[in-house]
């Protein structure tokens, strides 16, 4: 009796545990919904490469970095994806600084600014901050690692609550383990800069103003298994803007981020991009 006691004293602890993990699950999900997949083929996807740039309002150094991400988009266009996250600095509070900027931080483990990062490269030492430096390294991803997968995004925003809904979708032409991410992103915002020519005012540009995903390496797509190749995945995000935010400025950046190591660690394989305000952006395609 007292076995058959213990047996049903376990099988309800059992079935309360799961009823609680479903319903943390639920609530999980509330802003990161997983699609239905569709069938999409093999294509010669266009390859982008994302330039992570970690910088401060009260940083000498960092409008150089700045410059050079400038004139390396111009040399390269359509190639080179930067996006810049703010960090304080020198005991100073930046205001367009994001939690996100920290957890990165200490991922690659530098102390000084400017750095900055190709792809999401783990053990990542930097990139040079000159534009000759950003420019080999924007070659050498695209000669080592070719582009095996596209990424789609769509951006609807709804003006009169604030929030904003982003639809990714990725497909690749081999299977493998996939996850995605999402940035907004904004341009020309006035602020000081240390180290500028003016000295006071200052237009950032390409500033994360927010990581959709709760991870650095993105959601999951297809349940954290591996995806079928041909088959597009999509995953959908939702977010509230800050009123102080201009939305006709702002982007979304959207990352597929790939494992070469069973989920150990991702790096960007793709990225796209698209106006916040109701854009698009298909795969981009050869």
């Amino acid at each position: 009796m007292n076995r058959l006691l213990l047996h049903i004293a376990s099988l309800l602890t059992l079935i309360f545990l799961v009823s609680c993990s479903g319903k943390e699950d639920a609530k999980s999900a509330e802003d990161v919904q997983q699609g239905q997949t569709a069938p999409v083929g093999q294509k010669n996807y266009v390859q982008k490469v994302l330039g992570l740039q970690f910088t401060s309002a009260y940083c000498q150094a960092c409008p150089g970095l700045a410059s050079s991400l400038k004139e390396a988009e111009e040399l390269m266009p359509g190639v080179l994806v930067p996006i810049s996250f703010h960090l304080d600095y020198n005991d100073m509070s930046d205001p367009m600084a994001v939690s996100a900027s920290s957890t990165l931080m200490r991922k690659y483990g530098f102390n000084v600014l400017p750095y900055f990062v190709i792809n999401f490269r783990d053990g990542e030492i930097g990139v040079g901050t000159d534009v000759d430096s950003v420019l080999e390294a924007v070659r050498y991803e695209l000669e080592q690692w070719p582009v095996e997968c596209g990424v789609a995004v769509k951006s609807e925003y709804d003006a009169q609550n604030g929030k904003v809904t982003v639809t990714v979708r990725v497909a690749s032409n081999v299977e493998g383990r996939y996850r995605c991410n999402a940035f907004l992103v904004e341009d020309g915002i006035d602020y000081l800069q240390v180290g500028a020519s003016d000295g006071e005012a200052y237009l950032h540009d390409n500033v994360v103003r927010k990581m959709m995903s709760v991870s650095i390496e993105g959601s999951n797509l297809g349940s954290g298994l591996a995806l079928e190749a041909g088959t597009e995945y999509p995953l959908t995000f939702s977010s509230q803007l800050d009123p102080s935010w201009n939305p006709d400025a702002m982007r979304v950046v959207a990352v597929a981020m790939a494992t070469e190591d069973q989920g150990r660690t991702y790096y960007c394989a793709n990225v796209n991009s698209c106006a916040l305000q109701d854009g698009e952006s298909d795969y981009l395609t050869e």
